[in-house]
């Protein structure tokens, strides 16, 4: 069930949050920007919408992770899953979330993934686990599936039972799919220690699942046949 909800047209703001409950995703309305209309209101809407519906698998409502600093399985990951079903109806703008997902991820990167939360920089969880979720996502491809769903299905169908899904599972199914262990370890050491070069380290871990991609300077920028 979708519960909507509008709190009223607040001088100056342009707000729409909620979060997903059993059975049920809530999302409020707020602003005097929302009275008329807006492309990127309607955009954020439909994401969310996705993002949250997504947790009902991968989440709360289903499969949720192991600990609080593997939060970047549940959260990226749901990320991909909305960006999968939304990229036919509005390539554009799911391109320019992944490329922000990226940027992010190399300029958060730094620091510890694991220890985020205390750092107070959820952001991360959300940017760098939808980058190793796309690299998934690629490797996925590889092996005869089409998109993230191929890769996380046979994890949340193994998971069914203890409804609990850790980092270090998610990354063994991810180096049973490579020949090439790298990307994994770099995945690794950005969750546990950070990185020293963060958009080298980016690169490699989009390297398996052949996700295009070109480096230019300090930037890397996806294709846009990246999702």
């Amino acid at each position: 069930m979708l519960i909507m909800g509008w709190r009223g047209a607040t001088p100056g703001k342009l707000i729409n949050d909620g979060g997903v409950r059993p059975g049920e995703i809530v999302l409020n309305f707020e602003g005097e920007g929302l009275l008329e209309r807006n492309e990127r209101a309607e955009r954020r809407t439909r994401w969310f919408i996705a993002h949250e519906m997504a947790h009902f698998w991968l989440g709360s409502e289903g499969v949720a992770y192991s600990a609080p600093s593997d939060a970047w399985i549940t959260e990226g990951g749901a990320e991909m899953m909305a960006y999968t079903l939304l990229a036919d109806a509005d390539h554009e703008y799911v391109i320019g979330e992944l490329q922000r997902a990226v940027d992010d991820c190399v300029k958060l990167g730094t620091k510890p993934i694991a220890q985020a939360a205390d750092r107070h920089e959820s952001r991360v969880f959300y940017a760098c686990g939808t980058v190793f979720a796309l690299a998934a996502s690629g490797v996925a491809r590889r092996h005869g599936g089409s998109n993230f769903f191929d890769f996380i299905n046979p994890l949340l169908t193994r998971h069914q039972a203890d409804r609990r899904l850790g980092g270090t599972e998610w990354l063994d199914y991810f180096d049973g799919l490579n020949d090439d262990k790298h990307a994994g370890d770099v995945m690794r050491a950005m969750i546990q220690r950070g990185s020293s070069q963060p958009l080298k380290d980016v690169e490699t871990i989009l390297k398996p699942g052949n996700v295009p991609l070109t480096v230019t300077g300090n930037t890397l920028m996806l294709s846009s046949a990246a999702i």
